[in-house]
């Protein structure tokens, strides 16, 4: 086996590492959106997005907000 080998396979491993992070701060997104629309920690935002992926996003996108902000006429 080649030094290319090993090579690509550490490539393999961060490549993955930065996707996991970059899953984890998009589902940490989400969970604070869940809680701006008056959802608290029973709503279990980020580990829907976290293991469900674009299928957590969309079901958090879809809550309704449960406070409304009053409105300055």
């Amino acid at each position: 086996m080649s030094w290319l080998f090993f090579y690509g396979i550490v490539l393999g491993i961060v490549l993955l590492l930065l996707l996991l992070i970059l899953h984890y701060k998009v589902a940490k997104m989400f969970e604070k959106l869940a809680f701006d629309k008056g959802y608290g920690k029973d709503a279990n935002a980020f580990i829907m997005c976290f293991w469900l992926g674009i299928v957590g996003y969309i079901y958090v996108a879809a809550m309704p907000k449960l406070t409304e902000k009053t409105q300055i006429k």
